[in-house]
């Protein structure tokens, strides 16, 4: 589920062309240097695969700035608004457990929706996905 959730987040946020701007300093990078970078951690299983939560973010800020939260968090106020934000905060520390069949249905929405912006934004799925994507989608 996360692979294929993940690259759906990539592809939302990219631009026609390839390229992300990312949610922490805001830089331009190519659509294959960006990563899916979670506001709240992904251990955090009740937010770990919102659409809120993640956002594309450069390898540098995702992995290397353990700063990046402050600005992520001004920006993503921009992006969704404080409310939101103030969920996602709230929501993060809820107990949440997910079963076998919530996890297809996931993978089946997210496979479907990564087709769509695949093919509207001309950017092609990466090997891995296509292999998800074809075995849950018969």
């Amino acid at each position: 589920a996360s692979k294929v959730f993940q690259y759906y987040v990539r592809l939302r946020d990219a631009m026609p062309g390839g390229y992300c701007k990312c949610i922490s300093c805001l830089k331009i990078v190519p659509f294959d240097k960006i990563q899916a970078g979670h506001f709240r951690s992904r251990r955090f299983m009740s937010t770990r695969w919102s659409e809120l939560n993640v956002n594309g973010e450069c390898f540098v800020c995702n992995c290397m700035d353990g700063d990046h939260l402050l600005d992520y968090r001004k920006n993503l106020i921009k992006k969704i608004g404080e409310n939101k934000v103030e969920w996602i905060e709230a929501y993060s520390h809820d107990t949440r457990k997910w079963d076998d069949f919530e996890l297809v249905l996931m993978i089946k929405e997210y496979s479907k929706k990564c087709l769509v912006l695949s093919k509207e934004k001309g950017i092609a799925l990466s090997v891995t996905v296509q292999r998800i994507i074809r075995k849950y989608t018969k």
